[in-house]
């Protein structure tokens, strides 16, 4: 079975995947059952702790010679380029090609001057396109397709649209989807100036379909322009996923939460969520640029959390306790790390 037609078998009604859905093995137990990690971890961490952990090889490169042998596989659909492509994929990371193979084949679609072999072309690489997307079992060319989609998809946006949506549930391929988008909107946009497309709004939306890292990928994308959104960075983002390390700086500087805090009272849900989010920030002290001490107002913002935790009910006490013992032991050893310097 495809992967398309795998992701689209576990989907449910609302466009979401249970949660912990991965397709991604590592290999077998001694009971020979699958052991998974969760999906999108390899390109998460490759571009969140080093950008070269999956690439050992020259991008550029790659990206130049998987576009000449893809435009070739398009032509004449002979497996042999698709087996060249794996070869290349073998020591350059899929993540670090996408992005300049997407330039490469938008560059050479648009150099084409004859009207009737740009229409030719163009439809030719949609079909084999959408063909990579819904029929492919390797996860690298379905990566691939969903990128190649941002390049021809802007001939049938809403078809385009659906499919991107479709996939970008699966955490594993929701920054592909939400590039693709990305160039689909800007493309549409410069095409219809009148009726643009919402790209914040395609980000939010699918920000609420994913829990792990396609949350991630779609929160840093995500603009907070709404109360709705900025409501939603501080009550769910952090709290209905489970890599509140990679988010919580996001949510806070977004949403702007020290004015909440600043707030005379703070409602149960934003309590909550905005724990969540200094327990991400804590936790987020391995995550480059992206702890508790990169938040400019972290020291404002936990004296008002303070101040609110100490009216709230005796049932959240534990939770909130234990998250003030771990802020002041982190206060106290950052303090005796200042006075060693000092001396």
């Amino acid at each position: 079975m495809s992967i398309h037609n795998i992701i689209m078998k576990n989907m449910n009604n609302d466009g979401r995947l249970p949660q912990g859905f991965s397709l991604e093995t590592i290999g077998k137990d001694k009971k020979g059952e699958e052991i998974k990690y969760a999906a999108g971890m390899m390109d998460g961490t490759a571009i969140y702790h080093s950008v070269n952990l999956l690439n050992p090889g020259d991008p550029n490169k790659a990206a130049n010679e998987i576009a000449i042998l893809l435009i070739k596989y398009f032509e004449d659909n002979d497996k042999r380029h698709t087996k060249e492509i794996e070869d290349i994929l073998a020591k350059n990371s899929t993540i670090s090609i996408v992005d300049g193979l997407a330039e490469i084949m938008w560059e050479t679609l648009m150099n084409i001057d004859n009207p009737d072999e740009w229409t030719n072309t163009a439809n030719l690489w949609t079909d084999a396109t959408l063909d990579l997307i819904t029929k492919s079992e390797s996860m690298d060319f379905v990566k691939i397709g969903i990128t190649m989609l941002g390049v021809v998809g802007f001939d049938c946006f809403d078809r385009s649209a659906e499919i991107l949506f479709n996939m970008a549930a699966y955490d594993g391929l929701t920054v592909y989807a939400l590039s693709a988008f990305s160039r689909l909107v800007n493309v549409c946009s410069r095409l219809n100036p009148e009726q643009p497309i919402k790209y914040n709004e395609i980000v939010f939306e699918i920000a609420q379909r994913v829990d792990g890292w396609g949350r991630v990928h779609a929160a840093e994308r995500l603009e907070p322009e709404t109360d709705e959104i900025r409501r939603w960075l501080l009550t769910r983002c952090c709290t209905d996923g489970f890599l509140s390390m990679y988010l919580a700086l996001n949510c806070a500087e977004k949403a702007d939460m020290i004015s909440v805090l600043k707030q005379e009272t703070v409602d149960d849900e934003l309590f909550q969520g905005i724990t969540a989010i200094f327990e991400g920030l804590i936790e987020a002290d391995m995550v480059p640029g992206g702890g508790l001490n990169s938040y400019e107002q972290g020291k404002e913002a936990l004296k008002l959390y303070v101040r609110h935790a100490k009216d709230r009910p005796e049932h959240e006490s534990d939770r909130v306790t234990d998250l003030l013992l771990a802020l002041s032991a982190k206060e106290m050893q950052e303090s005796e790390e200042n006075d060693c310097g000092a001396h």
